[in-house]
């Protein structure tokens, strides 16, 4: 059975499909949208940063890149220059938020879910065509550059599910497009008066 990327209809390519195509134009053709790197290996290297390098090139013109579950701590530097739409990095080892991904031109959701982040960079306020940010399942225990993000005027959807935050983000007041909150299972005790 095929493989989806989280809220798409378009299927994931096997990595054994995909090295077929490595050295062929099909590569670089307009009609490939979206490239997955699922079960490329066991080899636990090949969850290192640079063979995800190696994946951003091939996959440059992809809409939608997922590199989940890889077991990485750092972005390659290389992916300021994907054109994808969609960047899937969760189930990682991440710890925070690196500013090549401020320079990705595209970039409209951004899954980060299942990492170890623990606050937010200044680089996300640069963001400005980010419309989805889920953020659950990390080590969020405060928001140190809240407005930061309270500077993404367009994201319509924000994740912060299952953290560690005992009060509202005051930035979310800032956040005038968004639409789909969820603050669940975390040590928020109450809203503030406006939320209320």
């Amino acid at each position: 059975h095929p493989r989806f990327l989280p809220r798409s209809p378009y299927p994931l390519l096997p990595c054994s499909l995909l090295s077929c195509f490595v050295y062929s134009p099909l590569l670089f053709c307009c009609c490939i949208r979206e490239m997955g790197f699922f079960g490329r290996s066991k080899d636990p290297a090949s969850a290192s940063s640079s063979s995800v390098q190696k994946e951003i090139k091939k996959g440059a013109s992809a809409t939608a890149l997922d590199f989940s579950k890889r077991q990485l701590q750092d972005i390659p530097a290389n992916i300021r220059n994907a054109q994808a739409t969609e960047l899937i990095l969760s189930e990682n080892d991440i710890t925070g938020i690196p500013e090549e991904l401020a320079e990705m031109p595209n970039l409209a959701v951004l899954d980060l879910t299942k990492n170890r982040i623990n606050g937010l960079d200044p680089c996300v306020g640069r963001m400005k065509n980010l419309r989805e940010l889920y953020l659950a399942n990390n080590k969020l225990f405060y928001c140190p550059i809240t407005p930061e993000l309270g500077k993404l005027s367009g994201l319509r959807k924000l994740d912060l599910s299952s953290n560690q935050l005992d009060e509202l983000p005051m930035c979310i007041a800032s956040l005038a497009s968004l639409t789909h909150l969820d603050l669940s299972n975390n040590a928020i005790k109450e809203l503030l008066p406006e939320y209320g």
